[in-house]
Formats: C-alpha cells, structure tokens, sequence
C-alpha cells in the first residue's frame, strides 16, 4: 500500500503531464469536439487504452464537471476513491429478494463494471468539489490524496 506521500506525489504527476499535453485555457464548445479527439487518441497512443475506454472517462469527466484532460491523467495514475473492505458480518445480514433464479432473467446492458463506473464518478466529483474549494490544482490534488478512503486501487 501507498504511503500519503507517494499518492500525492502520484495526483501531482498526472496534473504536471495534464498540464504538459494541454497547456491552454479551458476550452470552449466550438472546440470540445476537437479537444475530445485528440484526448481519446492521446490515451489510445501514449497510455494504451481502448478507444472505447477512453470515450467513457472522456465523457464521464464532462458529465461531472471534471477537466477531462485531468480525468484521463487521474485515471491513468490509478489513484482513486476506493471502497471500504466488506465486514464478513455485514454480508450475513443481507436480506434474500423473492424473484425468479437468475439464469431464468435475460441478460441486461450493464456497465462493463458498475464499481468501476461508481469509484470513477465518487473520484472525479471529490476532485471537482476540490478544486472549488482550494487555492490551486496542486493543493486540491494533494488533499485528495491526503483523504483516508483514496488509495492507487485504479479504476
């Protein structure tokens, strides 16, 4: 495990990079799709991602007013709001829902992986409500590292 030092030193790195690929002011709509592209190819190229998988934090970012550039760079660091460990007795007093078996329920859409998709979103609002609060990108990203429940657990 990470000490708070090395998560910091982890969220101060993908900002310097995210500053580094994208050294402009915020970007206006007339360019969003532009900017998008490029970001999308810049994760395909440089981080190896799936397009598909570069879209979604992509669009994610926007959804929860985060930078997407910076969402990318987050995402890329592995560092991020992760879930507490089960209590073994919690799972005990979980309640069975009446219902048909699930082999006899026809498969659904879902999101490739829902806990990815939460931890991703719960990251991206902390770093936006931060960035709001603080003084700088640095000091929000080191307070988001420096929080108990955010770990290099990825996304």
């Amino acid at each position: 495990m990470d000490t708070r030092e090395g998560l910091q030193e982890a969220v101060l790195e993908a900002l310097a990079r995210c500053q580094a690929a994208f050294p402009d002011a915020p970007i206006t709509d007339a360019r969003q799709g532009r900017r998008r592209e490029e970001l999308v190819e810049r994760a395909e190229t440089e981080l190896g991602w799936a397009r598909r998988e570069a879209e979604r934090v992509y669009d994610t970012a926007r959804e929860e007013g985060l930078d997407p550039a910076l969402a990318v760079e987050l995402v890329s660091s592995g560092v991020a709001v992760c879930e507490p460990e089960p209590d073994d007795n919690a799972a005990m007093e979980g309640t069975v829902e009446p219902g048909p078996p699930d082999w006899l329920t026809p498969p659904t859409a879902l999101p490739a992986d829902p806990l990815r998709e939460r931890r991703m979103r719960e990251s991206f609002r902390r770093v936006r409500s931060l960035l709001a609060e603080s003084a700088g990108a640095s000091e929000a990203l080191c307070s988001f590292a420096a929080a108990e429940d955010v770990e290099r657990c990825g996304y």
